[in-house]
């Protein structure tokens, strides 16, 4: 009896498992074809992408591996919640002449997009865009002039907006700014003193 028990809980689970197998197959997959969101001319190499987004808005940022030789960082844009990109090399004319690196981009409450790039390990800056992502204004050093950074992470509260990186010059460790402001100005504090635990 024991056996017979045995052997119809074995079919019940195989035959589950057949249904099941049967139901993802034929159901709708919950994603579209790859798209890409960057450099779609596939002539550099990305990597180290943040994406962001505000209703079907998405924006995608990220490093040139070939930034000894083309100091850029990667921009795209979606309106139509990611079907379809507008991509574009992204530098700013005005900034310092060295490669640009760790990319992170951001969109508050009220829907302005917030992008910060490092220059080299010299600087980080803000860019702040009011209209979708088109234009840039408002640009702003993040950073301390002279300071030595490294990997910068972002988020907001309401439209308040933090960020903290990897200080390896003096004062060395985990910094945090804060901007109420949009991105105008910044009030920064070293939060933790161990170095390259980001």
């Amino acid at each position: 009896m024991s056996q017979a028990i045995n052997l119809e809980v074995n079919v019940k689970h195989v035959v589950l498992l057949c249904l099941a197998l049967a139901a993802v197959a034929l159901a709708d997959p919950p994603w579209s074809a790859a798209v890409k969101a960057g450099d779609v001319s596939d002539t550099i190499n990305e990597g180290e992408s943040c994406i962001a987004f505000s209703g079907d808005n998405l924006y995608c940022v990220a490093n040139c591996a070939e930034r000894s030789r083309v100091s850029v960082i990667t921009y795209g844009r979606s309106t139509d919640a990611g079907a379809n990109w507008t991509t574009t090399w992204w530098r700013d004319p005005s900034g310092p002449a060295t490669w640009l690196s760790d990319p992170v981009i951001l969109t508050d409450d009220t829907g302005y997009v917030h992008l910060f790039v490092q220059f080299s390990t010299n600087l980080i800056r803000h860019y702040l865009s009011l209209d979708s992502g088109q234009t840039w204004i408002d640009t702003s050093d993040v950073s301390v002039p002279g300071a030595t950074v490294d990997t910068p992470w972002v988020c907001h509260y309401g439209n308040t907006i933090y960020i903290c990186w990897q200080q390896l010059s003096t004062p060395a460790g985990i910094m945090l700014a804060r901007s109420s402001d949009c991105g105008r100005t910044w009030a920064r504090a070293i939060i933790d003193t161990r170095l390259y635990i980001t």
